[in-house]
């Protein structure tokens, strides 16, 4: 190889070389900002899981509530409906009683 040849060889081996220092900067640059972007992302992904961990907690609270509510409701309904039924037996007891009064009252009147 001549002196000319050998030179234009190394300008293109340290061309190289360089141009590929630049793409191990421009790569390294670009792995940082993607690590910088996964991480906030991984950020607002967990944020936004116990975000939704806490409507969860909010809806199973108010779904116990619900049901422990549904519960003291059905134990009132019943205790309603049998005070419905003994009022009713009382009612049909006191028509019994005014009707039998009613009937003695009228043999009363006729007689008298």
């Amino acid at each position: 190889m001549t002196p000319e040849e050998i030179e234009t060889t190394m300008d293109f081996i340290l061309r190289s070389q360089a141009d590929s220092v630049v793409r191990m900067e421009r790569l390294e640059e670009r792995m940082e900002a993607a690590e910088k972007r996964m991480e906030a992302a991984d950020k607002r992904f967990w944020t936004r899981a116990e975000h939704v961990q806490e409507q969860i907690d909010l809806l199973a609270a108010a779904a116990r509530d619900l049901v422990k509510s549904g519960r003291t409701q059905e134990a009132s309904t019943r205790r309603h409906e049998e005070s419905i039924r003994r009022l009713d037996r009382a009612i049909a007891t006191l028509t019994r009683i005014a009707n039998g009064h009613s009937k003695r009252i009228a043999r009363l009147e006729a007689k008298g």
